[in-house]
């Protein structure tokens, strides 16, 4: 259980910090000029007629639910020891335990962005509630 807290607020930070984050809002700001192209002069009418990788990940970017999904793919990778637990008293049995485990690995992948992309939102969807409250709260208070 504690692993599944320090893991669900892991994939909430770094996702956090890539959507909303300071750090990256110059990455952001180059990966949308990458995706989009002006249309009008110094307009800020964009169209995506730009990089199709950069669009993607652009909109992957703007997106509390899409980030977390990346970031658990990654986390998955990181934070997930390698171990094949192979008996050595039977070769059979061990070839099969290892098909077995790499056929499970895309969807461990699959399963840990999820469980990552849906914890985020979680997080994310309460920490909202929680400042449209304190905010209808202090307008409350100036009344």
């Amino acid at each position: 259980m504690k692993e599944l807290l320090i893991f669900s607020l892991l994939a909430y930070a770094i996702s956090n910090i890539l959507v909303y984050g300071g750090i990256f809002y110059n990455f952001r700001q180059w990966i949308q000029k990458k995706a989009f192209k002006q249309t009008t002069g110094g307009d800020t009418v964009f169209t995506s007629t730009g990089n199709p990788l950069a669009h993607f990940v652009y909109e992957m970017l703007q997106c509390m639910m899409c980030t977390p999904m990346w970031v658990g793919f990654f986390l998955y990778f990181f934070l997930q020891p390698i171990t094949l637990t192979v008996p050595t008293w039977a070769l059979c049995h061990a070839l099969v335990a290892v098909v077995y485990s790499v056929m499970l690995i895309p969807f461990e992948i699959l399963f840990t962005g999820a469980l990552a992309s849906g914890t985020t939102w979680l997080i994310h969807t309460a920490q909202e509630a929680l400042e449209r409250w304190n905010k209808n709260d202090d307008n409350r208070r100036v009344l």
